[in-house]
């Protein structure tokens, strides 16, 4: 940390003034800073994307990653402790048992169902203890807060880069996209109740960019009542559009099809509206017809 960090990132806190209820916005904000690696080229690539961040970018990226490198955060104390702290891990069963009790429910905690499973008798699974910024990260999103990226002309901090030996590099990337993905579920698909946000998405359905692993990954990661509602995949790959067509999932029942984004931006309320979505068996079933229903359907 740099001897002026405190003191700039207490500043930039002050400036954010008043919000519209009259509360200081410094209450619910989570800022970070610019950073620098030890060694100076060490993940070279995410410190130039996380220091380059617009405003609107360091909100709009949340689920592409956390846009705020923890260790440069700068949070109240106060809103530390209503979100509940850090999720503290491992666990006894006896603490697990209270964990997915009501009587915990006082704080919003990420998690998906998968990590609460015994992975053998009377063992529990010990994935809590990971993606500790990433579950905090989430929770104050969801609780309301803000985020905001303090830019100077030096950075605040300068963060050593020990290969394999960060929490991080221990985390296994299908646990962040199961994280992330259920944290989309609870901010952004279901929303906050009374609002428009609330409902648009169930009704109306929504697509998934990108027909390849992430897109597949982020599909498998949603809970059954959400997957029911993707309408398609987009993408720009002309393999996938013409050749592979659908991406078939019998484990949740569905063949959905991949279209070319500007299919779907061209004829949005339609491909909502009257997509036919063919229902697969453990057998995959004959695609040429299901093609032809679909082409009638959205040209």
């Amino acid at each position: 940390m740099h001897p002026t960090r405190i003191a700039e990132q207490t500043s930039a806190m002050m400036s954010l003034g008043y919000g519209q209820h009259g509360k200081h916005l410094s209450e619910k904000a989570l800022m970070g800073c610019q950073f620098d690696r030890i060694p100076r080229d060490s993940t070279w690539h995410y410190a130039s994307w996380a220091n380059s961040l617009s405003d609107k970018r360091v909100v709009l990226e949340q689920f592409r990653e956390c846009t705020l490198l923890q260790p440069t955060w700068f949070i109240s104390k106060s809103w530390f402790k209503s979100l509940g702290g850090w999720l503290e891990a491992p666990m006894s069963n006896e603490e697990m048992d209270y964990f997915k009790s009501a009587d915990s429910s006082n704080y919003y905690r990420l998690f998906h169902s998968s990590e609460l499973r015994e992975t053998s008798p009377g063992v529990m699974s010990q994935t809590l203890r990971l993606a500790e910024d990433t579950r905090l990260f989430y929770a104050h999103l969801r609780g309301g807060g803000t985020l905001h990226l303090h830019r100077t002309s030096a950075p605040l901090v300068s963060y050593r880069h020990r290969v394999g030996m960060s929490q991080s590099s221990g985390t296994p990337r299908k646990l962040l996209m199961q994280l992330r993905a259920k944290a989309w579920e609870d901010i952004v698909f279901f929303g906050t109740k009374g609002t428009d946000n609330e409902t648009v998405w169930s009704k109306n359905g929504f697509a998934i960019w990108g027909a390849g692993r992430d897109g597949k990954d982020f599909l498998k990661a949603l809970s059954p009542g959400v997957a029911s509602r993707v309408v398609c995949f987009v993408d720009v790959d002309s393999n996938k559009i013409e050749k592979i067509k659908f991406y078939d999932n019998p484990t949740i029942g569905r063949r959905i099809p991949i279209l070319h984004f500007s299919l779907l931006a061209k004829n949005a309320n339609k491909c909502v509206d009257n997509v036919v979505f063919g229902r697969v068996s453990k057998e995959k079933k004959n695609g040429d017809a299901f093609d032809t229903n679909k082409q009638t359907d959205t040209t």
